[in-house]
C-alpha cells in the first residue's frame, strides 16, 4: 500500500507540472508570475482521475494506520456534483477556494460555477511568518489576533495586521471585496 501511494505521489506531482505549462485553451486558467496559461480539459481529467486514485489510497492508510483498516472510506470528490450544490444553494455568485503549500509557494485553485483557475504565490518569509502566527495553537495569541482581546480584556489592535495580511495572502484579487 505503501509503494502504491508514493508511485501515486509521483505520478500526480508529474501530472501537475505537465499542467502546468500546458497551453491548450479548453478549460481553466493558471497563472504564474506575470504569465496566463490554459489546462486542457484533458489535463485536467487526468489530474482528477489521478488526484481520486491517490486520495483513495492514502485514506486507506489513514484507517490502516488507525485500527480501522476495512472501513469503507467515503466517495472522492466530485467537482461537477458540487458545483450543481453549490449553483443549486448560491446561484452563480460563489466561489470555492482550495489551497496547497509547497516549500515557497502558495497555490490556490479557485472554483467558480463555470470555471476553475489556478494562482500561484511565492511567500517571503514574512508570509510565512504571519501564517505561523494565524495558525499557532497558544491560546492568547489566538484571541488577541481573532478577537482583538487579551484574557477578555480590550488589546493593542496587532490582530487586524495579521489579519489583513492573511486577507491579502488567502484571498485571491477581485474575492472578498466588500
Amino acid at each position: 500500500m505503501h509503494a502504491r501511494e508514493k508511485t501515486l505521489r509521483y505520478e500526480l506531482e508529474r501530472l501537475r507540472a505537465r499542467a502546468a505549462v500546458q497551453t491548450a485553451t479548453e478549460v481553466g486558467q493558471v497563472l504564474r508570475g506575470d504569465v496566463q496559461i490554459e489546462i486542457s480539459a484533458a489535463a485536467l481529467q487526468e489530474l482528477n482521475a489521478q488526484s481520486q486514485a491517490y486520495e483513495a489510497v492514502v485514506t486507506q492508510l489513514r484507517l490502516a494506520s488507525s485500527g480501522l483498516a476495512g472501513v469503507s472510506s467515503p466517495a472522492p470528490f466530485a467537482l461537477e456534483l458540487f458545483r450543481e450544490s453549490a449553483n443549486a444553494a448560491f446561484g452563480m455568485d460563489w466561489a470555492a477556494l482550495d489551497y496547497y503549500l509547497s516549500a515557497d509557494d502558495l497555490t490556490i485553485a479557485i472554483v467558480r460555477p463555470n470555471r476553475v483557475t489556478v494562482e500561484q504565490k511565492k511567500l517571503s518569509p514574512y508570509d510565512w511568518a504571519m501564517l505561523d502566527k494565524c495558525v499557532t495553537t497558544d491560546h492568547e495569541l489566538r484571541e488577541l489576533i481573532y478577537r482583538g482581546t487579551l484574557r477578555g480584556e480590550p488589546a493593542s489592535s496587532i490582530g487586524l495586521t495579521y489579519l489583513r495580511r492573511l486577507h491579502d495572502i488567502l484571498i485571491p484579487e477581485g474575492l472578498g471585496a466588500g
